[in-house]
């Protein structure tokens, strides 16, 4: 069984080195900086855990037997309120606003690398759609469609704002 830690939008360093903090193959490009995922892996690092970050905005773990889910359960909860992971689903409205231009600041770079990327909506409509079902997302639908081994390049020149969380209150 493989256990994935994903960000409250379904896609979280402190002591641990960037380098520890990421596995990429040898000829993948940088990873975007993240240091709310980088805290997330110190701290399942420091808790046990064999885990790392993955070029789907996630944190990802070896495979463990099932009888650990709860013991890496409770290590990632604990981690995720540690870390600040847990809070990127209450922002305040500052926050979001600058989430929201960060968004499009990825649409215009992922459309500038001719990658399918929905025109965002206004402000005021992600901020009313925050957490929803209509959230916009600049990465959709293109870069979610690329194949797998596409994706690193474009992350690495695009970083999706809801994989890596580089706003103020979170760094």
């Amino acid at each position: 069984m493989v256990f994935l830690a994903l960000a409250l939008t379904g896609c979280g360093g402190g002591s641990g080195s960037e380098g520890a903090a990421q596995k990429s193959g040898s000829g993948d490009p940088k990873m975007p900086d993240s240091p709310v995922a980088d805290r997330q892996v110190a701290c399942m690092t420091d808790a046990g855990w064999d885990v790392h970050r993955n070029w789907t905005g996630g944190i990802e773990g070896a495979e463990i037997p099932k009888e650990q889910g709860d013991q890496w359960q409770a290590a990632s909860e604990k981690c995720a309120e540690q870390s600040g992971w847990n809070a990127t689903g209450d922002l305040s409205d500052a926050q979001k606003r600058e989430l929201y231009a960060q968004e499009v600041k990825e649409h215009k770079c992922l459309t500038d690398l001719g990658i399918d990327s929905a025109e965002p909506p206004t402000e005021q409509t992600y901020l009313d759609t925050y957490l929803t079902k209509d959230w916009y997302y600049a990465m959709q639908p293109g870069l979610i469609n690329l194949p797998r081994g596409q994706q690193p390049e474009i992350i690495a020149k695009c970083p999706p704002p809801t994989w890596v969380w580089n706003i103020s209150g979170l760094q």
